[in-house]
């Protein structure tokens, strides 16, 4: 009895480390995919006023 009960036990641990890795790689996912978006959107914005910038257009102008 003793051997089933820590079979049962070793097992629940095991699930319980698996969700634990699981739910942490999911959040870590989130978070960079989070980050990239947000490089994105300063890239973006980056680029929109170089291409507005004053001297870019007094370049292109010659």
């Amino acid at each position: 009895m003793r051997l089933i009960a820590r079979t049962t036990f070793a097992s629940e641990e095991a699930r319980r480390a698996v969700h634990i890795l699981l739910v942490s790689n999911v959040s870590q996912s989130y978070f960079s995919q989070q980050l990239a978006y947000e490089q994105l959107r300063i890239a973006r914005e980056t680029l929109k006023k170089i291409m507005n910038s004053p001297m870019l257009s007094l370049s292109n102008s010659s």
